[in-house]
């Protein structure tokens, strides 16, 4: 049985190079890698521990001792926050609500009906024919469509709804005189 069914195919002279390259590429690695430590930072410049005689303290700095109870101690101690959302662009411009009378009165959605046709016969209810999305209708003048929508009069080329919930009355062209 073979232990290395892939390298069984190379010859043992092969092998042995390739073993030797390998050596060869690592110990020029290690040979040409760049052993230098990095440059140290130049030393800081010395600075007085103790501020001039002639300094001022800042106007409304307080030690955190001194905050008064309920103040934000941005004020207090006058510290920034640095965390601050900050942008290069300008600020929104300020938009003032408009309260120029009562808002407008609730409006029916859009009837969500076309007019497909009618189909009268004398002697019976005229069927009005109408598609809803997909969907074919064949409604009578006084039907209830959806719980909302009540099917009303055919006429001057309009097919008259009345919107329940809002009791708002709405139409729909026909195409024509009927």
């Amino acid at each position: 049985m073979k232990r290395w069914p892939a390298l069984s195919s190379f010859s043992r002279r092969y092998r042995w190079s390739l073993a030797g390259v390998l050596t060869l590429a690592l110990a020029a690695y290690w040979l040409l890698a760049d052993e230098t430590p990095m440059a140290d930072p130049p030393p800081p410049s010395p600075t007085p521990l103790t501020a001039p005689a002639s300094a001022e303290p800042a106007p409304n700095v307080h030690p955190p001792e001194f905050i008064r109870p309920g103040e934000a101690p941005e004020q207090a101690t006058g510290a920034v926050d640095i965390f601050a959302v900050r942008t290069w662009e300008p600020p929104p411009p300020v938009v003032e609500p408009v309260t120029a009378g009562p808002p407008p009165p609730p409006a029916a959605p859009p009837l969500p009906f076309r007019y497909a046709g009618k189909l009268e016969e004398p002697g019976k209810a005229t069927v009005i024919f109408l598609t809803h999305g997909e969907q074919m209708l064949a409604v009578s003048p006084g039907q209830l469509i959806d719980g909302r929508y009540r099917v009303g009069k055919l006429e001057g080329g309009q097919l008259h709804f009345l919107y329940r919930p809002l009791n708002i009355r709405q139409s729909i062209p026909v195409g024509g005189d009927t």
